[in-house]
């Protein structure tokens, strides 16, 4: 997608991470004020609101423990996305980035509505994941980062995968 915008990888990057920081922001408003609010009522209140999991459909459709839970899995996400955090251990980093399943999933599970909205993502995100898979058969994409920031991206070329052996 950010090819067909005419963006650069980098550029990408950081539209990907203002975009992050953005909708952590605005997620943990909402998380936080309603568990504010709830907690400011009664600690009964808040544990009732929670443990709603099964019959939350009988009151507002709104499961709350599966909001609480993809909001824990993107404050992971965020964190491990600190640039701090990152450059010392990018493979933490990208096994936390891995946490967007659980995100998104607890997400719809909160609030159904949001499949729909983030239908064209998920598209998207489909289409990217089969060009991905396509390309690892031709080669194997290795990034470095620069002093200045900068990101290179190389192409190592394969050998064409070898038939698989079958032993009788």
């Amino acid at each position: 997608l950010w090819r067909a915008a005419g963006r650069t990888y980098e550029e990408s990057i950081g539209f990907h991470r203002a975009i992050g920081h953005g909708m952590m922001a605005l997620l943990s408003l909402h998380a936080v004020g309603y568990l504010s609010a709830w907690l400011s009522e009664s600690l009964e209140k808040l544990v009732e609101e929670l443990s709603d999991w099964l019959d939350c459909a009988g009151c507002t459709g709104i499961n709350n423990l599966a909001g609480l839970i993809s909001w824990s899995c993107g404050a992971l996400l965020w964190a491990a996305s600190q640039p701090r955090f990152r450059r010392r251990r990018y493979f933490a980093f990208y096994g936390a980035h891995q946490l967007h399943f659980a995100f998104f999933f607890f997400g719809c599970t909160h609030w159904p509505a949001l499949l729909a909205w983030c239908a064209p993502l998920v598209v998207f995100f489909a289409a990217d994941a089969a060009l991905r898979s396509h390309y690892l058969g031709s080669g194997t994409a290795a990034a470095a980062t620069a002093r200045g920031g900068a990101v290179v991206t190389l192409l190592v070329p394969l050998p064409p995968p070898r038939a698989p052996r079958h032993f009788a």
